[in-house]
């Protein structure tokens, strides 16, 4: 049988999304996303649903992808990452998604959740983007959504240091929404997406489109540096 990836549920007009890869760090895999992504298009196609809030089971929320599936990918196929791909599906789909927040939210990890409209987190969490140290970029939206939501100078530090925050930093910087003790999180994401869910949802789809401007150009030249750089590494690297 296989094993359930995502956990979905639905309550008053809100989807609850949880990774299910705990022993990992929640760290997704390409059956993951998959499994993420066939949720969300049966969600955004239910007008019953009108946010969702997406979370990690566990004590973190993403570690990013699985070092094993990082290590055995080919140049060409960084330029069309299903991470990639799905995240921008996420920030332009038709529902509003809450990234709620709690442990590390890592590399794919803080790429998901910059896709997220929103984002909580609780007061023991942690973001960064590690890539850089790998002898790789993030290359799932993140050097093009992180300056968008923390200004260069901020994105640059985390990128170019490898600069690890914590949740009052993330705070600070405009990088999450809210910090709440970590018994609080799901209760507070859901209560936010409620709150979504009580408003017009045509103005709350258009309202997102007209948020989510067009930068598919910077999307694109991250894969084809991602490739160059997966050119230079020998075959098997990061395996675990």
């Amino acid at each position: 049988m296989n094993r359930v990836l995502i956990e979905a549920a639905v309550e008053n007009s809100v989807a609850m999304l949880t990774l299910r890869r705990p022993e990992k760090a929640n760290a997704y895999t390409n059956a993951m996303l998959d499994e993420l992504h066939g949720h969300l298009q049966h969600i955004w196609s239910d007008d019953g649903v009108r946010a969702i809030v997406l979370r990690g089971a566990g004590k973190h929320f993403c570690a990013g992808a699985d070092l094993n599936e990082v290590g055995a990918r080919r140049p060409l196929e960084a330029t069309h990452l299903s991470s990639r791909r799905l995240f921008e599906d996420m920030a332009r789909g038709a529902k509003p998604i809450i990234a709620a927040v709690q442990g590390a939210a890592l590399g794919g990890g803080l790429e998901m959740a910059l896709a997220c409209d929103l984002r909580l987190a609780a007061s023991d969490a942690r973001f960064g983007l590690p890539e850089t140290g790998f002898g790789l970029i993030p290359a799932a939206g993140g050097t093009v959504r992180l300056p968008r939501i923390i200004g260069p100078a901020r994105a640059r530090e985390m990128i170019l240091l490898g600069r690890e925050i914590d949740a009052e930093t993330a705070l600070a910087w405009g990088l999450v929404n809210a910090v709440v003790a970590p018994d609080r999180l799901p209760a507070t994401a859901r209560e936010w997406a409620a709150e979504i869910a009580r408003r017009d949802p045509a103005a709350i789809r258009l309202a997102r489109r007209m948020l989510e401007s067009s930068d598919e150009s910077g999307l694109r030249l991250e894969g084809l540096s991602q490739a160059i750089l997966y050119e230079r590494r020998p075959l098997g690297a990061w395996k675990r």
